[in-house]
């Protein structure tokens, strides 16, 4: 038997469920932390949402090492890091029963990431009627840098709104 779809309603009264309707914020946080078993799997945490920008972060886990030689985390873990900000972002950014896909995503990786805890920044660039545009910023905490964060990877992504029901 399946334990999908996941659902607010499959883990919170109907209270607490009725104010995603209007905090959108608190929405996104539930979806993207808690009904995704991806993410929750990967200990994904979400630390800030607003209808601008959601911080994301990846805490390090030995299942993410992509090159134990080097060594470096693994550009897929990177690449779903920046989608889950972006989507987050996304969500926080779009109507109740709204629902959101990625539809295009790129990712630059600048340099290897160690072997660290990382987060994503992700600032909405545009939140239109059927397209949401987000950039994303991979970054692992540096104090040597002179923002103290050390830049891993930029990404741009494109989350397609499928406008729902306004009730």
């Amino acid at each position: 038997m399946s334990n999908f779809p996941k659902r607010p309603e499959d883990f919170l009264p109907p209270e607490e469920v009725a104010k995603f309707a209007t905090d959108r914020n608190a929405a996104a946080t539930f979806i993207m932390g808690k009904c995704i078993p991806f993410n929750e799997l990967l200990g994904i945490e979400i630390l800030e949402v607003s209808a601008e920008r959601a911080l994301v972060k990846l805490p390090y886990s030995e299942r993410l090492v992509g090159d134990p030689f080097r060594p470096a985390l693994h550009g897929g873990a990177l690449a779903m890091l920046a989608d889950t900000a972006g989507g987050t972002a996304a969500i926080a950014a779009t109507q109740h029963n709204d629902k959101i896909s990625t539809l295009d995503m790129r990712i630059d990786y600048l340099r290897g990431a160690r072997l660290e805890d990382t987060f994503a920044e992700a600032l909405i660039v545009r939140a239109g009627r059927r397209a949401v545009v987000v950039r994303i910023h991979l970054y692992q905490d540096d104090p040597s840098e002179p923002d103290s964060r050390r830049h891993i990877a930029d990404s741009t992504a494109v989350y397609s709104v499928y406008r729902g029901d306004p009730s």
